[in-house]
């Protein structure tokens, strides 16, 4: 049975999504569906979260048993590469101890962001999808101790997923360094075309398959309008009854298209200009300011702009 030979293991919120995409062009390059599968973190595990809408998202996506994991992977023909993109692999201990035993030679790609950004990010991807019920960031890091206590599913650990100087040097414990390639998001905004090549190099494939790298996924905002985003949520709901009427109508791959572009159409036009407050800035940079020092060293990247409280431009 077929095991991928890379991962994209985080960070979440940090444009994997992006480059997930990228990589699913390559003709010799093969990604599973679901994009996160989160087999590695969830083998044997109960799919059991306590947030909102966390379990509908779960059993969409995650692959608990390794049957079904390897099963992901039957379509591979003659691509070279072969991997998936569960963005909390680096969040997890128990994944890396799990990628270890079952392909102890996988090539690992990480992609990283500013804590504080990411924190952000993460707070608008719940409000983009109407999960949130906190009004204000703020508001939603005062409770976010209780919400891992009570068992919400990752994405809702807006800070306690930042902390990535242990969690990578757990990986790098684990896997020879020439296994681990490390980006930053600013690296994939500024220059996604030289990002993509250096992947493809990394990974053995075509680094002369030019990565069509215009667009940006998965991108996390504030909405302006609610009663707009709650029509986007029904758009994406699994068999909702404007989709079961189109059905005997329309061909599956045009249902798709006219979906994908009604739902585009809101992420351009619905969108708040908010940022997060210079104060609270400043208290997220004191948080992560130690595990930012750590990691510079590890990766061996000057991280110094991440300790700044001048915004940092980045995709959402």
């Amino acid at each position: 049975m077929i095991m991928p030979n890379f991962l994209m293991i985080g960070a979440a919120k940090s444009g994997t999504t992006t480059l997930y995409n990228y990589l699913k062009r390559h003709p010799q390059v093969y990604m599973s569906e679901p994009k996160e599968p989160y087999f590695f973190a969830m083998e044997g595990e109960e799919i059991n979260f306590h947030g909102p809408g966390d379990n509908d998202y779960a059993h969409r996506e995650i692959v608990n048993n390794l049957k079904d994991y390897q099963a992901l992977f039957d379509g591979v023909t003659d691509e070279i590469a072969i991997g998936e993109a569960s963005a909390f692999y680096l969040y997890s201990k128990r994944a890396a101890e799990n990628i270890k035993r079952y392909i102890p030679d996988v090539k690992l790609i990480v992609v990283l962001r500013n804590p504080v950004d990411r924190a952000y990010s993460s707070y608008k991807h719940m409000m983009r999808d109407m999960r949130e019920k906190e009004a204000t960031f703020e508001d939603a890091l005062a409770v976010e101790a209780k919400r891992i206590q009570a068992g919400w599913y990752p994405i809702w650990h807006y800070t306690q997923a930042g902390f990535y100087f242990e969690s990578l040097n757990y990986y790098f414990q684990h896997f020879s360094p020439d296994n681990i390639q490390v980006y930053l998001n600013e690296d994939l905004r500024d220059d996604p075309a030289e990002v993509a090549s250096q992947v493809f190099d990394y990974l053995g494939v075509d680094v002369a398959y030019e990565a069509d790298t215009f667009d940006n996924y998965n991108v996390s905002y504030i909405p302006k309008n609610k009663a707009l985003q709650n029509a986007r949520k029904f758009l994406l709901t699994p068999n909702n009854p404007v989709k079961e009427f189109l059905k005997p109508l329309l061909p599956r791959a045009l249902r798709q298209q006219m979906g994908q572009a009604a739902t585009n159409f809101i992420d351009r036009v619905n969108v708040k200009d908010e940022s997060i407050s210079s104060e609270t800035r400043q208290a997220l940079i004191d948080l992560f300011a130690s595990d930012i020092e750590q990691l510079q060293d590890l990766i061996n990247r000057d991280l110094s702009h991440w300790l700044t409280v001048k915004e940092n431009r980045s995709s959402s």
